[in-house]
């Protein structure tokens, strides 16, 4: 598999595609409890007889709003902590194996739940489903550092982008099946059985082929090797070298870090729960009774447009990035600016939308004008270092979903309570995104103003041997 050009395909593009895949299932894999719960609040029309027999659909039938709320949410509660732990051991661990053992972890979680749902009370289930939503928070930190190690500068942009909006086509494919499932004679369950069987196929795709840096990789030639080290800026060279000491005092004082965590915290809690919850989907949903349908469409099949946007997105900017039209650092901060600014007029106008379809359209714009965030502020993972990138990702995450898991909780007695008219649940979810949108405006103005080129993360805050300065870099 020799590389030409960079834009040919090699085994760095397999692993692309084995990350990728790793997104797209472990996104079905977190969400088939929601689209469970979406087949028993839409088959009150249907009239087949595993409907009413079916063991796990009964059970689904006998639990509260509030219960299935939790439910569907749950898995996000605990990811802060998850990236935050997965960030640390990033540098340590084989990534290969953390990714594997945690992912089939995720996939056997997903044949228990069924069991436990019909066997055992439901806060069991809860605890299963917590669990299951720890694991897939472990995986985004641990794929950022291994495309850290497998990714040249002029492709990071498409890269990266594919392996973090490919969870919605998978969104899609379990909405799909679990409509398709829902008048099956094989039973509810079998849900939970198909995505578990794609979880455990991929884990062995992953052992065969995956690997965690081009160093072990049998399979890669001489020249592609060469040509993914020399075009991989700050990213250690010693290949005896298996954990990295971790430079506390250098990441902490590295002023660009904390632009960069500004404008995620006040920005990345607000698209997961767009994205990843059903807050924004039961406002939604409950303001357009008319139009449920309509309504879920939007949630479910809409976003499967956003892999597309971003990657032409992406490869615009790659290629300016490539030639060095403009300074890097000038693309992330215009990218960032669109998304940012632009999500919070989105938001903003949500707020006065008075309802029906002009109100959907603010959620889709929302949800597509933020990918410009994905080609800003996210891309600092691999911009102030290759190697402990993963670790930045972990930090990140650990602050920007601290407020995902206080809504959450916060949010859940809203609509079950029958004493509220919608005015009042409105009233909640506009200050939520009032309390959004302005942070997003302020935090973006950090970013701009404090994150610099030339203050980069390195081994004890110094260029140490082996290791390519960035900064230098832009300007050969």
């Amino acid at each position: 598999m020799v590389l030409v050009e960079y834009w040919g395909f090699g085994v760095r593009h397999i692993q692309l595609l084995l990350l990728v895949i790793c997104g797209m299932v472990g996104s079905i894999l977190v969400r088939t409890m929601e689209a469970a719960l979406l087949m028993v609040e839409t088959d009150s029309n249907q009239s087949n007889f595993t409907l009413f027999d079916d063991a796990f659909r009964q059970r689904v039938k006998s639990w509260t709003f509030e219960q299935k709320y939790i439910l569907k949410n749950g898995s996000t509660v605990g990811r802060f902590a998850a990236s935050l732990i997965a960030g640390l051991y990033s540098t340590r661990w084989n990534l290969k194996y953390f990714l594997l053992l945690d992912f089939a972890f995720l996939s056997v979680q997903s044949y228990l739940i069924p069991i436990i749902a019909k066997k055992v009370p439901y806060d069991y289930l809860l605890v299963a489903v917590l669990a299951q939503g720890f694991s897939y928070g472990m995986i985004p930190p641990v794929t950022t550092a291994i495309l850290a190690r497998w990714t040249p500068f002029m492709e990071v942009g498409r890269t990266c982008t594919l392996v973090l909006s490919c969870r919605f086509l998978g969104y899609f494919f379990v909405y799909v099946l679990a409509l398709f499932l829902r008048t099956s004679l094989a039973g509810w369950h079998t849900l939970f059985y198909i995505v578990g069987n794609l979880g455990l196929l991929w884990c062995v795709a992953w052992f065969t082929f995956g690997f965690q840096d081009p160093k072990g990789c049998f399979y890669l030639s001489t020249k592609e090797k060469t040509f993914i080290f020399s075009n991989i800026r700050n990213l250690s060279t010693d290949h005896q070298a298996k954990v990295h000491r971790v430079p506390w005092k250098a990441i902490l004082t590295c002023l660009p870090l904390y632009g960069m965590l500004a404008t995620q915290a006040t920005f990345h809690w607000l698209y997961e729960m767009s994205t990843e919850t059903s807050l924004t989907l039961d406002f939604l949903y409950y303001h357009n009774k008319n139009e449920v349908k309509y309504v879920m469409d939007v949630q479910y099949m809409v976003p499967t447009g956003i892999p597309v946007a971003q990657f032409i997105a992406a490869f615009i900017v790659d290629t300016l990035v490539g030639k060095k039209v403009f300074p890097v650092e000038h693309i992330r901060k215009t990218c960032n600016s669109i998304g940012c600014w632009g999500g919070a007029l989105a938001l903003l106008w949500l707020c006065y939308s008075p309802g029906g379809v002009l109100e959907v359209c603010c959620y889709v714009v929302f949800q597509f004008i933020s990918i410009f965030t994905c080609l800003g502020s996210s891309m600092a993972f691999y911009d102030f270092t290759r190697d402990y990138s993963g670790l930045i990702h972990g930090i990140n995450d650990f602050i920007a979903l601290i407020p995902l898991s206080f809504f959450i909780p916060i949010m859940s007695p809203i609509f079950p309570i029958n004493e509220l008219s919608f005015g009042e649940v409105s009233r909640h979810y506009k200050a939520m995104w009032y309390s959004a949108a302005c942070p997003m405006i302020v935090g973006n103005f950090v970013y701009i103003i404090i994150n610099s080129r030339h203050k980069k993360i390195d081994s004890d805050g110094k260029k140490p041997p082996g290791r390519v300065s960035m900064s230098a870099s832009w300007n050969t």
